[in-house]
């Protein structure tokens, strides 16, 4: 739901569960609406992001736990910038929730929220948290920062990127260090359905399908990437088609998921509208 005008105008939360008259939402607002507040309830045009770490060294105090000076390891502070699209907007975020945040884990912790404040609009949010306390610094692997991205009738319809960068955490010693690797494979879908891999079939799909939405090609014979391309040889043909007819007017199971490939979403049976998918592909092939 999202608060459209009065005290609390902009602010986004997801709905966890209903009554007939009560809403319960799954954070707290950050102004607490009143009765000069409008809200709409919204279906599926907001997204939840968590940024997360893997693998943050273990904390070391050196064997002298007065002298934080030769301190290492851990986890005190984060940073890191996200790039979205035009028409999007990061409706709420948070860092220091139970449960939610790694660096608010450990008793003593303090956190200091020092992100840019939700609403905003301008396709770059920048976060960051430095943990003020005395609790002993995180460790291993935990979400970072929860975002909610909107869209709004503006955003342009098309599968856009979500770009993650200049991220980087501060081990206990107060030296920074960027990560080993980046994963910022994520997109969001707007007013159409997401296929990353632009194989022609989208993410949910492949998810019936069993294929994997983020490769388009297979690989070798066992990698199920491409649903028109059946036996993996990076062609879709005959040898793919035939498969899909002997399993005519079969449901699955007992038919192999990979041979019900439409309409989209996939309906657990191998009909005339699977071999008519197929053959609009026939003698494709990938890369």
């Amino acid at each position: 739901m999202v608060i459209t005008a009065g005290t609390g105008s902009g602010q986004t939360r997801l709905i966890a569960s209903n009554t007939a008259n009560t809403l319960t939402i799954t954070e707290a607002w950050s102004t607490i609406p009143n009765t000069t507040s409008s809200y709409e309830i919204r279906l599926n045009d907001a997204v939840r992001v968590d940024t997360t770490a893997q693998g943050i060294p273990a904390h070391n105090d050196a064997g002298t736990p007065s002298n934080p000076q030769d301190d290492s390891g851990g986890i005190i502070a984060y940073s890191f910038d996200l790039t979205y699209p035009a028409g999007v907007t990061i409706a709420s975020q948070t860092s220091m929730q139970v449960g939610v945040a790694v660096l608010a884990r450990n008793a003593g912790s303090s956190i200091f929220d020092s992100s840019e404040s939700p609403p905003e609009s301008d396709g770059l949010f920048r976060a960051g948290a430095l943990d003020t306390g005395s609790g002993i610094p995180e460790s291993g692997s935990g979400v970072l920062s929860r975002l909610v991205l909107q869209s709004s009738p503006s955003a342009a319809t098309a599968v856009h990127p979500l770009g993650l960068s200049g991220n980087v955490h501060v081990d206990a010693s107060g030296a920074g260090y960027a990560p080993d690797a980046t994963n910022d494979n994520a997109f969001m879908a707007i007013n159409t359905a997401c296929d990353i891999d632009g194989d022609g079939w989208s993410d949910g799909a492949e998810a019936v399908i069993g294929t994997d939405p983020l490769d388009n090609c297979a690989d070798n014979a066992g990698d199920n990437a491409w649903p028109a391309d059946i036996n993996n040889n990076g062609f879709s043909d005959m040898f793919d088609i035939v498969p899909l007819a002997n399993d005519f007017a079969v449901s699955v199971p007992p038919a192999p998921a990979r041979h019900n490939v439409a309409p989209e979403t996939p309906d657990g049976f191998v009909d005339i509208f699977d071999l008519a998918r197929l053959t609009g592909v026939f003698g494709q092939g990938c890369s």
